[in-house]
């Protein structure tokens, strides 16, 4: 399956369980009705995950039913989105500073061990990716949470070389190196 197909696959599970996550205490909140992922790969809904999965559909190259498909589960969203708006923003706040606590617990790691660091990097990058995310579509006006970002991001620049796109090349074209530097270096 593509990157595009899961993305739609994703947005489909979510979306009828997305109130439920909302009123729900849970940050990720696995997916119950996704049979179609193996256990390794099971889904998890955080709203960093549904920015993520409407960020790879903005894709060019979509067919005239993909970009409808996408429309609907967007106004979808929306809906369930509006009549949660505190609930909403409280999980993303919540994620956000959870994302932030993991990027800088690998920080320190990678300060600490780069060779082995090296190799989780492409994982552990998404955690800075869905906090841009995080802040893009939520939090562009509360720079206090941002604060100790750009501190992470001033740091990781020292530790970090210029690279070619780490992650799949076909997913580039919606992560621009002026907007996902992350996504254009790696550990030294």
């Amino acid at each position: 399956m593509d990157i595009v197909a899961n993305q739609f696959l994703y947005l489909e599970l979510i979306i009828p369980e997305l109130q439920d996550y909302l009123l729900s205490e849970s940050l990720y909140y696995p997916l119950v009705s996704s049979g179609m992922f193996n256990i390794k790969n099971k889904p998890i809904l955080t709203i960093g995950n549904v920015y993520y999965s409407l960020h790879i559909l903005k894709l060019e190259g979509l067919s005239g039913q993909e970009l409808q498909k996408k429309d609907t589960y967007h106004k979808n969203i929306d809906i369930v989105r509006s009549k949660w708006e505190i609930n909403w923003q409280k999980k993303v706040e919540e994620e956000y500073n959870s994302r932030l606590r993991l990027w800088r617990n690998f920080m320190l790691d990678l300060d600490e061990d780069i060779k082995s660091s090296r190799e989780e990097y492409r994982s552990q990058v998404r955690h800075r990716v869905l906090m841009e995310l995080l802040i893009l579509n939520d939090l562009k006006g509360i720079p206090d949470l941002q604060d100790e970002l750009f501190i992470l991001d001033d740091k990781y620049h020292s530790f970090t070389r210029s690279s070619a796109f780490i992650w799949d090349l076909n997913i580039r074209s919606v992560f621009p190196k002026s907007d996902y530097p992350f996504l254009y270096r790696m550990p030294l």
